[in-house]
């Protein structure tokens, strides 16, 4: 019987390496908003901005 959940990732996959940040309570709620708004989590809307702010950085 297969176990329940899906598949496990691939190594290159994996998220494993995380980035402590704190927000206030203001500035934590803006960020729920706008990931709710964009229809994600605030982990993946904090990590689709930060990774796409990275890039034009390293662009620039």
């Amino acid at each position: 019987m297969p176990s329940p959940g899906r598949p496990p990732l691939e190594a290159g996959q994996r998220r494993t390496a995380p980035v402590p940040v704190r927000f206030t309570a203001t500035e934590r709620e803006v960020i729920e908003a706008a990931a709710k708004a964009d229809g994600q989590s605030v982990s993946a809307w904090v990590r689709d901005r930060a990774l796409a702010a990275a890039r034009r950085r390293t662009r620039d």
